[in-house]
């Protein structure tokens, strides 16, 4: 039975109506451990490591480190990485990307290239003969890289990747001012 103003499947109709919105999958319930270098003790953390290539992403630390060095990305491109990783081999649509780095925002089209840009920079894409992040015209984007999903190992965070972690990233600099 409906009522005035819902669908059968219990939605308004304004939300019945609204595209579809990507939602980012919920983290792995992976158990590992994180060791401080400067207290020595070891913190559980709910943190899956996702592996491509040289790079090592922990979501949701929201951290991106190449071998063992941190990486500055901004807040907007890491949003949109891990996206992207989190649906490898996925086209994921510019709109989509976009409601998930700038959500309840409308922003144009071409903030989306700039963040993609400087991940491609980053991660240096196409350098080496290495594709990470394909453009799929008229769709969107896919990320082309083979992906490992694999259980945190035990890590020491050396302090310059602590505070790596809670530096702006650099392009968020020249927002603020």
């Amino acid at each position: 039975m409906t009522t005035a103003g819902s669908t059968a499947h219990g939605l308004s109709g304004a939300e019945a109506a609204a595209p579809h919105r990507y939602v980012p999958r919920p983290p792995l319930a992976i158990v590992g451990h994180i060791e401080s270098r400067q207290s020595g003790q070891s913190l559980p953390t709910a943190e899956p490591a996702i592996s491509f290539g040289p790079f090592h992403l922990l979501p949701t630390q929201r951290l991106l480190l190449e071998a063992d060095k941190p990486l500055r990305v901004g807040s907007r491109a890491l949003d949109i990485l891990i996206a992207l990783v989190e649906r490898a081999g996925e086209v994921l649509g510019k709109d989509d990307l976009m409601a998930c780095a700038w959500p309840n925002t409308f922003v144009e089209e071409g903030n989306l290239k700039v963040q993609v840009a400087a991940l491609r920079r980053i991660l240096g894409d196409g350098q080496s003969g290495q594709r990470y992040v394909v453009n799929v015209p008229g769709r969107g984007y896919v990320f082309v890289a083979p992906v490992i999903r694999k259980e945190s190992q035990p890590t020491v965070l050396h302090a310059s990747a602590e505070r790596a972690r809670h530096l702006p990233a650099r392009d968020s600099w020249k927002e603020s001012a």
